[in-house]
């Protein structure tokens, strides 16, 4: 009674269904491929027939390229999270070795500065010549500064030897090696 005569009509019993176009044994109207004779159902709605879809019933899966029973969209993205957090860490160790290197930097040159002469500073005395059993500091102690005493006249005698007058009333003479005070 579908309007269809049993002759002309595929279904004759099933008054829903009158023409099998791809003649797969599933009526056109509930056929969700009539055109194709191998699939006849799309259980997902992904718009690939059940026969050709690995995952019939997961929208977001259709291929199983490697047979292992994980669809080939998972594998990608587990792929992806996992280069994102391997490039995650290495961020972290170039950040934390440039880090390192600065402030290895920044001590070698307070290291370089500290150990720099300074003409305002006397030079520190090594422990036996101290008696303390320690260097002095020079950044924790005051800066001493000697006048040099300048030369006033300088002349040469009788017999040869030369003599300078200070700026400190020292008189020195040459011995030929040092000057030596008088």
């Amino acid at each position: 009674m579908d309007g269809v005569g049993d002759n002309a009509d595929v279904f004759p019993n099933d008054a829903n269904e009158t023409v099998d176009s791809d003649s797969d044994g599933t009526g056109d109207n509930s056929d969700a491929f009539p055109n194709d004779a191998n699939e006849s159902a799309d259980s997902d709605g992904d718009g690939l027939g059940d026969n050709a879809d690995a995952f019939p019933n997961d929208a977001s899966e259709t291929l199983d390229s490697d047979g292992d029973g994980v669809g080939d969209n998972a594998q990608l993205a587990a792929k992806k999270k996992a280069a994102s957090e391997e490039g995650g860490e290495w961020g972290s160790v170039i950040i934390i070795s440039v880090g390192v290197a600065f402030i290895f930097s920044v001590l070698m040159m307070l290291f370089i500065m500290r150990n720099r002469s300074n003409p305002l500073i006397e030079p520190e005395l090594p422990l036996n010549q101290m008696g303390l059993g320690m260097t002095p500091n020079p950044m924790t102690q005051p800066a001493i500064t000697t006048a040099e005493p300048t030369v006033v006249n300088q002349w040469t005698d009788e017999s040869g030897h030369t003599w300078r007058s200070m700026s400190d009333g020292s008189t020195l003479w040459w011995n030929g090696v040092e000057w030596l005070k008088r």
